[in-house]
């Protein structure tokens, strides 16, 4: 529990992103929907590439923290100086809940909870 296990990526250009991403690192991809790729590493977590409008800019990388249960974490979020920016909400395709919090410093993180 806890440990980083998702990274997205935005990006206005998927299939321009997948190539140099794939032809920079190796990495694979999986269509998720017409405007999302899962991206699978050789080792550590893997990610997403989303399909933005606009540059997300420096900054355009968000990363996920798996927890037990969403609800708990963020009944703790305030209380630490945060807040919660996006409520669970639950992943299309039976693929679980996330949430975005963000940090004191302004920082957007997101959690992310297994589907039982």
């Amino acid at each position: 529990m806890h440990d980083i296990c998702h990274v997205e990526i935005a990006s206005t250009d998927v299939e321009g992103s997948m190539a140099f991403l794939g032809g920079l690192f190796g990495w694979s991809f999986e269509e998720m929907g017409p405007n999302y790729r899962l991206f699978r590493p050789g080792e550590g977590p893997g990610g997403g590439i989303m399909k933005v409008e606009a540059p997300a800019g420096p900054g355009g990388v968000s990363m996920y923290i798996h927890v037990a249960k969403i609800e708990e974490t963020l009944e703790r979020v305030p209380g630490l100086g945060g807040a919660v920016v996006r409520p669970r909400t639950a992943i299309d395709g039976g693929h679980g809940w996330y949430a975005i919090l963000r940090d004191p410093g302004g920082s957007e993180i997101g959690v992310w909870e297994a589907p039982k």
